[in-house]
């Protein structure tokens, strides 16, 4: 019996081989292959063909390895400029910063120029003040009266404190005697 079923399969796998064979599938069939033509050998080595009504260009060996080290330097290129950009924006805050420190020292020196001039103007008019009372104590010495000429017990004492010595003595001894009672 185990003879009989090897034959039988032997048979029908044959049978099928043969049916497959003679009587093949639509799925098998070959489909019509695109139409090509050679439009032109161009200098270069490259060629100029037409697949199903496109035009390509079809490159040599050698050409496509001179694409490929071009397509790396590229891309090393792509990042140089990514780091360059990211440099460039580096700088470019920099030099903001550098600016907005530029405009604060000129305003700085700006206030400072203010204030000096404004200082100048306080010394002139202080300057003037000073000469005006200067003026008016020289006046006011004329209506005083000192002990030139007068009577009177106080005339000589008078005229003795107006000395240039006697003045000198009041304003460098009175501060003396106080250092000196205070230490």
């Amino acid at each position: 019996m185990r003879r009989n079923g090897l034959k039988t399969m032997l048979i029908v796998a044959l049978t099928m081989m043969l049916s497959v064979a003679a009587f093949p599938s639509p799925a098998s069939a070959q489909t019509p292959q695109p139409e090509m033509k050679l439009l032109q050998n161009l200098d270069d080595g490259s060629r100029s063909i037409s697949i199903a009504g496109q035009k390509y260009l079809a490159i040599t060996r050698q050409q496509l390895d001179a694409w490929q080290k071009l397509q790396i330097d590229y891309d090393g290129l792509i990042k140089l400029c990514a780091e360059d950009a990211v440099q460039v924006a580096t700088l470019e805050h920099k030099r903001d910063l550098a600016v907005k420190d530029a405009e604060f020292w000129a305003a700085k020196a700006y206030s400072y120029k203010s204030d000096f001039e404004r200082a100048r103007e306080d010394a002139k008019r202080n300057f003037g003040l000073f000469m005006s009372e200067r003026e008016l104590r020289t006046e006011a010495q004329q209506f005083i009266p000192h002990g030139n000429g007068g009577s009177g017990p106080f005339a000589k004492l008078l005229a003795i404190i107006d000395q240039p010595a006697v003045q000198a003595g009041f304003k460098l001894g009175i501060p003396l005697y106080q250092t000196w009672k205070c230490s």
